[in-house]
């Protein structure tokens, strides 16, 4: 198919325009502008990832390494909003002893943005960043292929690979037994496997576009990547949580604990919803990825 090419150019001509004009949004702060320049990033990493084996690897390696020290910058400060969400529910309630627990997680939170966003703040301003967007800039007007035009069919193939290595990473994760807690290992394993779906998943949104056969499964890529990355959110919410409770006034502690259970508890939900995707999404991939 003669559309490869052009899904390559146009996918990253999209990403960097998304990029550019963030920017001063980024650095004014501006609602959800931070969480979308993050995941333009993030989709170019996985693009890049994947379809590595069809590109200069010096290239490639070089701008992978300069998207994941963006998406580190973007990170901090997109997870301080997103544990801002998630506590503000978990803590949800009038008493004095919740508003005194929403009071010390605010503040911490509100410490930990603020410096975070400075930080992100310089990271826009550098000269590191302005090389990066010349770099991506190039790779859009002239991606740097090994060869004219890929066939589709390999893009199709790079993508099921990509979601065979999830899988593979997903089942080697153990059983989530009731009681993890959110100190257990097998939750950063599943956050692994979660990101390599989450590849999958940003590479098949691409190719849909071109092959309306792979919407669906696009789709189940996304359920895996959401109920698994909403247990992951559960599990950093409950140790910040158990953390603050340490110097807490003693009702306040208890408010603080027990939301933090309450936060463990429902990222071993999450897990076993996520599992219950992954099979799915892999029942349909070997019905769409076998044609």
């Amino acid at each position: 198919m003669a559309e490869s090419l052009g899904v390559i150019a146009g996918f990253f001509t999209e990403q960097v325009s998304i990029v550019r004009e963030l920017v001063v949004p980024v650095r004014t702060d501006e609602f959800d502008a931070v969480h979308r320049m993050r995941v333009a990033a993030r989709r170019m990493q996985a693009a890049l990832k994947v379809w590595r084996p069809l590109m200069d690897a010096n290239e490639v390696d070089l701008l992978r390494t300069e998207l994941r020290w963006l998406a580190h910058a973007l990170g901090a400060a997109r997870d301080a909003e997103v544990l801002e969400e998630r506590l503000d529910e978990a803590l949800a309630g009038d008493t004095p002893t919740l508003s005194a627990a929403r009071s010390i997680v605010d503040a911490h939170l509100d410490r930990t943005a603020a410096q975070a966003h400075a930080e992100l703040a310089d990271d826009l301003e550098s000269e590191r960043f302005d090389t990066l967007l010349q770099r991506l800039e190039r790779c859009a007007s002239d991606p740097p292929l090994l060869w004219d035009e890929p066939r589709f069919d390999t893009l199709v193939d790079l993508l099921a690979a990509a979601w065979a290595t999830a899988l593979v990473q997903w089942r080697a994760v153990p059983s989530a037994a009731r009681g993890l807690g959110a100190d257990d290992p097998r939750h950063e394993q599943a956050h692994r496997a979660r990101r390599r779906a989450k590849t999958a998943r940003y590479l098949a949104d691409v190719l849909a576009d071109v092959d309306p056969r792979l919407e669906p499964l696009a789709d189940a890529f996304k359920r895996v990547s959401d109920e698994v990355g909403d247990s992951h959110d559960a599990v950093v919410a409950s140790r910040l949580l158990a953390a603050l409770a340490d110097g807490a006034t003693q009702d306040v502690r208890k408010a603080l604990v027990d939301a933090a259970a309450s936060q463990a508890d429902l990222a071993e939900e999450c897990l076993a919803s996520g599992g219950e995707a992954v099979e799915d999404a892999a029942l349909l991939a070997a019905e769409v990825l076998s044609d």
